[in-house]
């Protein structure tokens, strides 16, 4: 009955509310198990589950890590890139600037 009971309570957490034939199933395995019983099939049930969500959620993780970690190096590098573009091109207006103004003080 075990072997039953955990694969449709299983699904019944998974999907929710059981349809048809599995949910005639499982109403049948609850009046013929005791309470106990079903805690604990319940308990295993739900055991198995948080197993299997581990086993399938670590890879999504580890490659979302790895996904936000190329993010940031990407833009530690475009900002190094750009930053030093701009402080060229401040460089060279500020000198530009620097120069107009000695020869309009020329001028006077």
């Amino acid at each position: 009955m075990r072997h039953r009971y955990i694969p449709l309570h299983k699904k019944r957490l998974e999907k929710g509310p059981l349809k048809g034939g599995d949910a005639a199933a499982m109403e049948f395995l609850e009046r013929k198990l005791s309470v106990n019983d079903i805690l604990f099939f319940r308990a295993l049930a739900a055991a198995e589950l948080r197993l299997e969500l581990k086993v399938i959620t670590y890879p999504l993780v580890l490659v979302d890590y790895y996904y936000y970690l190329v993010l940031f190096a990407i833009e530690l590098i475009l900002y190094w890139f750009f930053s030093s573009l701009l402080s060229h091109l401040i460089i060279v207006d500020i000198s530009d600037i620097s120069s107009r103004a000695a020869s309009e003080q020329r001028l006077y």
